[in-house]
């Protein structure tokens, strides 16, 4: 068995002008189960992350 993964995201893009964008990503990951070296880890996990980008075009 290889366990189970939810993950959920939410992204914002903001075009501040014509030439300049600013993204924004939000995600989390549940992990349950699953066999590291034919042990049975059944703790699960909870793993969040933040992530940003600018853009200018010229």
């Amino acid at each position: 068995m290889c366990g189970e993964q939810k993950t959920w995201l939410i992204s914002l893009n903001w075009w501040l002008n014509n030439h300049t964008r600013f993204q924004f990503q939000y995600s989390e990951s549940d992990i349950d189960g699953g066999l590291m070296n034919g042990a049975n880890l059944d703790t699960g996990a909870t793993i969040k992350g933040f992530g940003a980008r600018a853009q200018v075009d010229w």
